[in-house]
């Protein structure tokens, strides 16, 4: 995997943990009954799975065009090395 992926997925990990544990925080110091912050506590977690499948899809979307486009330029190079 290209160091450029590797470095995409790694910020969007720590972005996405960060996010989630500052919205656990919140929800856990806000003044609701413990049904109702399970409820939000679940809400929020689908939403960021969602939000973490998105970036997913994206990322390999990302990785298939990088791979590609590494394949046509090796593809290039050995048809110069053969000329």
């Amino acid at each position: 995997m290209p160091k450029s992926v590797n470095k995409l997925v790694k910020q969007a990990s720590v972005v996405a943990s960060a996010i989630g544990a500052g919205v656990l925080a919140g929800l856990m110091l806000a003044p609701k009954s413990g049904k109702e912050t399970r409820k939000d506590i679940k809400n929020k977690l689908d939403e960021t799975k969602d939000n973490i499948e998105k970036k997913g899809t994206e990322v390999k979307t990302d990785m298939k065009e990088k791979t590609e486009e590494m394949k046509r330029e090796v593809e290039k190079k050995v048809e110069e090395l053969k000329k």
